[in-house]
Parts: structure tokens; C-alpha cells; sequence
């Protein structure tokens, strides 16, 4: 229950912020643009529809840090895609983008963007730029190639799944030993019990893997019958999105497991967001019993060292530790009988799920701010939001701007993770936490 209830209120929170943040943006931009723009269509593309083109789109960043991330947006062709131009509104300049195709000859728009506190930044697609160095084009790597780098990391990939086996950071030297598996349970379980039949085995399905190299970051995709597996190397950041259909394998449980150096032996999850609590290594007892609730992060800990794997997370999630220097993590699940807790029939109504996570090694303390920034840049990414252009894009420049919705400063310390409507007084509640506090909130009367 705790999952459901940490989970639940995680992500109702964030969908409040996401809400300030949308009227906040949309006043602002509908106030000062150009009347070539369509006012009252600020569109957030976080349902992924295709962008029109041509199009203004505008970025904010609703955390109280500066942050250097990957907007995405999507156009409605591959064609579209590769011609279109990305312009910086207040520079006027061109803006490096990558392109992949995604689906239904759709395609995805990836590009830098830097932002500081509660800035907004807006930019122009349009459909051709017959000046642009194409920067958006990208390479696909030799088959059996499996090698993924940029300046700070340098990644050891299965040459037949994609998977990864090996990290080098190139700014230390140091190199890490992860083997990463998709395996499956075999279960009895219904909606609330996990009950597995025994220690899970490998998913044994065909898998084709595709390397993109762009000149933003490379990527990799790997595609089997189960599960698309999407990882990015950008910066010093490894990205990996899992996308599961598990509808055709009754009574099984899909998990990633990452296996490291058994020195890496105590685990640890968040225990609502943000606080970690440790799992005392308890290998003799039923599998189901090593299992618990990650609602946004877990870590294995090597105790000498303080160094630790850490796996972040987008959506809530449950992960358990088996053995020393290995986690699993639980993707989806489908079970066919009621376990009599009350629900009254199994988990049959699945579809394909996705989540992201970002994985990697840390020499830092559990609460430093650089490991705080990944927390929250999964929970609340930049905001994107589309306006559709009738003519010619927008001659005037466009600055960047402050949108801080605060009357005095917020210390570093503090996160803001979620903001919540007052239905019963026109007011906002934000929710912030700070290091060596639980969960606080401030009422803030809407003006």
C-alpha cells in the first residue's frame, strides 16, 4: 500500500505543478506574441500528437536549478522531420537537433536546451531551412559494433540484445562490471501478492538491436517480441527507457535485473520520494519477502567504499535484491486469478507500459544536490508546449524570461516536488522537501 500511496501522491503532485506551470506559460505567451500566432492553443506535448508546422515552442523549466536537458517533441513525418529547421527565438540562430523515427511514420525531434530556475525559452520550427547544416541526421553503426562513448563515459554493450556490460568513465579511469538482463517469473500471484514459482529465468527471445550515432548522443534500440528497449548516452548520463506488452504471457512478471560487483551488497530504496532506507541483505527468505516499494529511486551500497549503483526511476515501481551486487527491478505483471484480498479478479487489463530510468555510479552522498537534480529531473521534466503559427513564424525577438512564481527566494536545500489546487479557497498548496525533514507544505493565495 505504501507504493500506491507514495506513488499516487507523487504523481497527483506533480500533475498539479504541471497545471500551475501550463496557465503560467500560457499567460505570459499569449500576453506578447506576435498575431501571426494562434492565441488560446498553448498545447502541452506530453501526449506525444504531432506538432504542426509551422510552430513556436516554448520550454520552461519549473525546478528551482538551472538544468541542461533534451526537449522532445514530435513531427508528423520523417520527411518533415529532417527538413525542418530549428530556430533559437532570441538568437535567431539555428539550434542543433537529432531526429528518430518512432511509430506510424511519425517522428521525434531531440534538442539541447539550457535553462536556468523557473526560466522560459521559446523556439521556431519550420518546415524547410535551406540553409541548415542538417545536424539532425543520423548514423547507424556496423552490425556487431557494440560500443556507445562521448567524452565522459565510454559504455561495453551485448553485441546480440543491447544490453549493458560494462561502464568506463573516461574522467577517472574507473571501470564497472553491470550485466543487464530482462527475465521473467513464472507466478500464481493475483493483484496485491507476488507469488512466483521460483527464481525467474531469462526472457530467451530474439532481439535486433540498432545503433544510432547523432551529434547530439548516441542511442541504442533494442526490439523483442516483449519489451523496446531505448538507451541514450547523453553527457555523462545513461538513459534507459523500457517499453512492455505483456499481454500475451498469462501469469508472468517481467523484471530487469542489473548484476555489479557483489562488494555493492546493501540495498536501498526511497522510502517516500526522497528519504532512502536500507534492506539488510536477508537472502534465506521467500523471494517475495526481499521485494519492496521504489517510488523514485533504489541503490546497492558497497559499504567500504560508500559508493554506489544507483537506478532512478520515472514511475513507481517495486525492486528487490536477491543476492549481493544485484537488483531487480519490476516492469509489469499479469496474473489470471483473484488472490482474495478484495479486488475480486487477477491483473488482466494490461497495456504496453513505458518508463524511464537513468542508471549509473555515484561517489556522492544519497542527498547531495547533483543526485537530487537526476530525482527530480525524471519526476518533473522540462515543460514543452507547442503554439501553432498561421503564416510567418514571428519576426520579433523573443527573450528568455524569469517566470518565478515566488516572492522570495527558495533555498537550494529545499525541492519543490509538487503543487496541489485548493478547491475550497482560491490558493495554491506547495509541497517542498528538504534534507533531514519529511514532506512540508505552504499555502500560497493565488493573486
Amino acid at each position: 500500500m505504501k507504493l500506491m500511496d507514495y506513488g499516487g501522491m507523487l504523481h497527483s503532485g506533480t500533475e498539479g505543478l504541471t497545471g500551475f506551470s501550463a496557465s503560467m506559460v500560457g499567460e505570459v505567451v499569449n500576453g506578447i506574441l506576435t498575431p501571426t500566432v494562434v492565441h488560446a492553443s498553448l498545447t502541452s506535448i506530453a501526449d506525444w500528437k504531432p506538432v504542426p508546422l509551422p510552430t513556436v515552442l516554448h520550454v520552461f523549466n519549473p525546478l528551482n536549478f538551472e538544468r541542461r536537458v533534451i526537449a522532445k517533441v514530435h513531427v508528423e513525418s520523417q520527411a518533415a522531420a529532417f527538413s525542418s529547421c530549428l530556430i533559437d527565438a532570441e538568437t535567431k540562430k539555428e539550434v542543433p537537433s537529432q531526429v528518430r523515427d518512432v511509430n506510424n511514420g511519425k517522428s521525434e525531434l531531440s534538442f539541447w536546451v539550457n535553462l536556468k530556475a523557473y526560466e522560459l525559452a521559446s523556439f521556431y520550427l519550420d518546415k524547410t531551412c535551406p540553409h541548415a547544416t542538417k545536424p539532425n541526421h543520423v548514423a547507424l553503426a556496423a552490425n556487431g559494433e557494440k560500443i556507445i562513448e562521448n567524452s565522459y563515459l565510454k559504455l561495453i554493450l551485448n553485441a546480440g540484445t543491447g544490453a549493458l556490460e560494462k561502464v568506463i568513465d573516461k574522467r577517472t579511469g574507473r571501470e564497472e562490471q553491470v550485466k543487464e538482463t530482462v527475465m521473467i517469473y513464472s507466478s500464481h500471484s493475483g493483484a496485491y501478492l507476488f507469488r512466483p514459482n521460483g527464481k525467474p529465468n531469462d526472457i530467451n527471445e530474439q532481439v535486433t538491436v540498432i545503433i544510432r550515432r547523432g551529434a547530439l548522443f548516441d542511442e541504442v534500440e533494442s526490439n523483442a517480441r516483449t519489451y523496446q528497449r531505448l538507451l541514450r548516452l547523453r553527457d555523462d548520463v545513461i538513459e534507459i527507457e523500457y517499453t512492455v506488452d505483456i499481454r500475451h504471457r498469462d501469469n508472468q512478471e517481467v523484471v530487469v535485473r542489473y548484476e555489479v560487483n557483489p562488494t555493492y551488497e546493501v540495498h536501498h530504496t526511497d522510502l517516500n520520494g526522497y528519504s532512502m532506507t536500507m534492506h539488510p541483505p536477508r537472502h534465506e527468505l521467500p523471494i517475495q519477502s526481499q521485494f519492496f516499494p521504489m517510488t523514485t529511486r533504489t541503490a546497492l551500497l558497497d559499504t567500504k567504499t560508500g559508493r554506489y549503483f544507483s537506478v532512478h526511476t520515472s514511475t513507481s515501481e517495486s525492486c528487490g535484491s536477491l543476492a549481493a551486487g544485484q537488483v531487480e527491478l519490476m516492469v509489469d505483471r499479469r496474473s489470471m486469478q483473484d488472490d482474495g484480498l478484495g479486488l475480486g479478479y487477477g491483473v488482466t487489463d494490461n497495456q504496453p507500459i513505458k518508463t524511464n530510468w537513468i542508471v549509473g555510479f555515484y561517489d556522492l552522498d544519497f542527498y547531495h544536490p547533483a543526485v537530487e537534480a537526476v530525482n527530480d529531473g525524471l519526476q518533473v521534466p522540462v515543460q514543452v508546449y507547442a503554439q501553432e503559427v498561421k503564416g510567418a513564424l514571428p519576426s520579433a525577438t523573443r527573450k528568455r524570461e524569469i517566470l518565478n512564481p515566488y516572492t522570495a527566494p527558495i533555498p537550494e536545500t529545499y525541492r519543490l516536488i509538487a503543487i496541489q489546487a485548493n478547491r475550497s479557497s482560491p490558493a495554491y498548496r506547495f509541497y517542498f522537501h528538504e534534507l533531514g525533514r519529511d514532506i512540508f507544505s505552504e499555502e500560497v493565495p493565488i493573486e
